[in-house]
C-alpha cells in the first residue's frame, strides 16, 4: 500500500515488515496523484463497531462498476430485428436499446439474419479508399463511416491500396 505525502516522486511502501520508500517514475507518479485525487474527493463512509471492512477497497462504488443487465422483452426484441434487417448500425441500436452490441448481433443470428459485415462495409471500401487518395486521414475517414481509423487501414490494405507515411501524432515505438 502506498501513502502520500513523502515529497515528489516519492512515496512510502507498506509492506508485511517495515515501511519502505520507494522512488516512482513519471507514469506511475501521474497514476499515483490520480489515484490520491480520487481517493480524497470520495470519502470513506464512518465504520461501525465490530463492522469488518477491507481499507484498500471502496464498497461504495461496487454498484457503479458493473454496467447494469438490460432484458429485453419480445416486443423490444422485434424492434431491434426491424432496425437490424432497416441496415441500422449496430452501435445505434446497442445505444438505443442501452445494451451490447454482441447482444444486438445475437439477436440478429437467432432471427435466422445474417450478420452484418465488421468493420467497413465491402461496398464502402472503395470510396474509402478514394477519399484516403485524396488526401484524407485514416482518422476523418473512419469518423466519415462512423468506424475507426485502425478499421480503415485495415480494410484499406487487404484492398491492396498504399498506406502514406505518418504525418504526425505520437511516434511508433519498437517493430
Amino acid at each position: 500500500m502506498l501513502l502520500e505525502g513523502f515529497g515528489p516522486g516519492r512515496a512510502c511502501a507498506l509492506g508485511s515488515n517495515s515501511p519502505q520508500m520507494v522512488d516512482l517514475d513519471s507514469s506511475e507518479v501521474k497514476l499515483f496523484e490520480a489515484v490520491l485525487a480520487w481517493k480524497r474527493s470520495h470519502p470513506r463512509p464512518p465504520v461501525t463497531t465490530g463492522e469488518l471492512v477491507d481499507p484498500t477497497f471502496d464498497y461504495g462504488t461496487v454498484n457503479k462498476l458493473r454496467q447494469p443487465q438490460v432484458r429485453l422483452d419480445k416486443e423490444q426484441r422485434r424492434q431491434v430485428e426491424a432496425q437490424y434487417r432497416a441496415g441500422t448500425a449496430i452501435k445505434d441500436i446497442a445505444t438505443e436499446f442501452d445494451i451490447h452490441r454482441k447482444t444486438v448481433r445475437e439477436i440478429a443470428i437467432e432471427a435466422g439474419l445474417d450478420p452484418h459485415p465488421r468493420g467497413l462495409h465491402p461496398e464502402d471500401v472503395e470510396r474509402a479508399a478514394t477519399l484516403y487518395r485524396s488526401g484524407w486521414s485514416l482518422a476523418r475517414v473512419g469518423e466519415d463511416f462512423g468506424v475507426n481509423a485502425s478499421t480503415v487501414m485495415n480494410a484499406l490494405k487487404k484492398d491492396g491500396v498504399a498506406m502514406r507515411v505518418r504525418q504526425g501524432g505520437r511516434k511508433r515505438v519498437g517493430p
